[in-house]
């Protein structure tokens, strides 16, 4: 299984690395991407039936097969990325500040701090998608 879930990420890797465009990048998911998920289809449904529902590896099975369609969502789509790495490290920094949000002042102070933080975040990933497009 991390074998296979390791040739999507070599895909868009490849991707990366080549500078698709967006018809490229689509149209590379929709050839090599789909047909691994296919075979990632296969496994879980040869792995069900080996394991119990209730133990980790079933519960593991049952969570994947109910975020099927979700789990390969990124294929249709070259705008959307193969996981949630981005959102999480723009997160981290709100995680890593919450105690100084406390002293805020006010509830309008702790939402304007909001604001401000999430505009130099996404200012910030701007800026490195820019530098990522100006080598195109």
């Amino acid at each position: 299984m991390l074998v296979l879930w390791g040739c999507l990420y070599a895909i868009e890797k490849r991707a990366q690395e080549q500078r698709y465009t967006d018809e490229q990048l689509l149209a590379v998911r929709q050839a090599e991407a789909l047909p691994i998920f296919e075979e990632i289809w296969a496994v879980l449904i040869a792995y069900k039936e080996q394991v119990r529902p209730k133990s980790p590896m079933g519960q593991a099975i049952g969570y994947a097969m109910n975020q099927w369609e979700a789990l390969k969502r990124y294929t249709g789509g070259p705008q959307l990325s193969i996981d949630n790495n981005v959102a999480e490290r723009m997160l981290r920094r709100v995680v890593i500040g919450r105690n100084n949000y406390l002293f805020a002042g006010s509830e309008a102070g702790a939402k304007r701090a909001a604001i401000l933080c999430s505009l130099v975040a996404s200012c910030k990933w701007c800026a490195q998608k820019g530098d990522d497009l100006a080598g195109q």
